[in-house]
């Protein structure tokens, strides 16, 4: 176990107050940059993302500096979903790998329970 080390006050500083438009997702972001903000603005603003006429909250990802095979695509595009594969985004570098998210109005659950419910199709845009 270390031991606590005081701050050095001269080489602190504020981060700005966050504001529910930090949360929204902009997909032309590096994969693992998109990941982190998804862990950081948790619980609190939340980072979300329209698809078509639904908002969705992403709750978590995992990113892929990678394009995984499959055909590179303009940022925020579907690139795979399948309940059984998973959902897979274009991202402005990388794929982003969408694990969990919740529906406006609805409870959390895996991308491969919404994906049941709400087939999204490869080559749709999130906003």
């Amino acid at each position: 176990m270390t031991s606590p080390v005081p701050q050095d006050e001269a080489q602190a500083t504020h981060a700005p107050m966050l504001a529910k438009e930090d949360g929204i997702i902009r997909w032309e972001l590096p994969a693992a940059e998109i990941r982190n903000r998804i862990r950081g603005l948790q619980p609190w603003p939340g980072a979300a993302t329209g698809a078509g006429d639904k908002s969705l909250k992403i709750l978590s990802a995992t990113a892929d500096p990678e394009p995984l095979g499959l055909k590179e695509s303009p940022p925020g595009t579907v690139l795979l979903a399948d309940a059984n594969q998973g959902l897979f985004v274009q991202t402005g570098k990388g794929v982003l790998r969408i694990e969990r998210l919740q529906p406006s109005g609805g409870n959390p659950m895996s991308a491969a329970d919404f994906l049941r419910g709400h087939p999204l199709s490869p080559g749709s845009r999130l906003e």
